[in-house]
């Protein structure tokens, strides 16, 4: 199973830490196990840090009291959710939600940790800042789509990108169940 020693080198950031700084990591970061359909983070679990998908699919979202909502991007094993943390990220003035798509397994760093190393390791910063620009380009993509794209065009695109995952995913698992034989 996962080790959390031997995953928090697929942090983006992990390469960049001092020693002292990767045993802070180390003796704050929890793996944990989530069900389809929870939610992770938002209103009712405003900072839950930043976290690393080992295993499975978390989406962030943005809804109503309407039930209404709408996926701003998703993210997939290897990736870093980061708006997690928004109590520790400057000017996030907007609430989203992060809901697990299918059965996952997080690697997650306490918030306050990642704020003391932002503080003190410029590189960290700067990787945290570019995964945020990354996250919230495809947030302001998605809003501009759903506000100024024909809703034929949107449901086109959405098809054409889930045959291209699944493809993928498909030619994936035989190359590796090749590989078994």
């Amino acid at each position: 199973m996962y080790e959390i020693c031997k995953e928090l080198s697929g942090l983006p950031f992990y390469s960049f830490l001092t020693e002292e700084q990767k045993h802070l990591v180390l003796n704050n970061t929890e793996l944990k196990n989530y069900k389809k359909g929870e939610i992770i983070a938002g209103v009712a679990r405003h900072c839950v840090g930043p976290f690393l998908i080992l295993e499975g699919e978390v989406r962030a979202i943005i809804d109503d009291e309407n039930l209404r909502e709408i996926t701003l991007f998703e993210l997939r094993a290897k990736e870093m959710g980061l708006l997690s943390a928004a109590c520790i990220l400057e000017h996030i003035a907007f609430d989203s939600k992060f809901v697990v798509g299918k059965d996952s397994i997080l690697l997650i760093v306490k918030p306050c940790v990642l704020k003391k190393i932002m503080e003190e390791n410029i590189e960290v910063r700067c990787i945290i800042i570019e995964t945020l620009v990354e996250r919230l380009s495809l947030c302001m993509t998605t809003l501009y789509e759903m506000l100024f794209t024909r809703y034929e065009r949107r449901m086109a695109a959405f098809l054409v990108e889930r045959y291209i995952y699944w493809r993928e995913r498909i030619q994936h698992n035989t190359r590796r169940s090749c590989k078994n034989d």
